[in-house]
């Protein structure tokens, strides 16, 4: 199973979930499917340049990710913290 498989079922997992915003879930969907063409462009040309475009697109889809994950990170734990804050009160 490679780490794009893993990634949706992970998403699937938090689809249902409202801790993390469906803006910051359809933009990680997004990144992934750039991922995935990159790696369809640079599997599927010869020409030197074109190879290089697909690198860059790739690891400029791969920063993105990173950062959306950065926000639904923040977005998860934020939200249970305050979730175990007013079970407290």
């Amino acid at each position: 199973m490679n780490i794009k498989n893993v990634l949706s079922l992970i998403l699937v997992k938090y689809n249902n979930d409202d801790r993390i915003s469906e803006k910051v879930l359809e933009e990680i969907q997004e990144s992934i499917r750039e991922m995935e063409a990159a790696e369809s462009m640079f599997n599927s040309v010869n020409d030197p340049k074109l190879i290089e475009a697909a690198i860059y697109r790739e690891e400029a889809a791969k920063k993105k990710f990173d950062y959306l994950l950065s926000i639904a990170k923040e977005q998860y734990s934020r939200q249970k913290i305050e979730s175990n804050e007013e079970m407290e009160i």
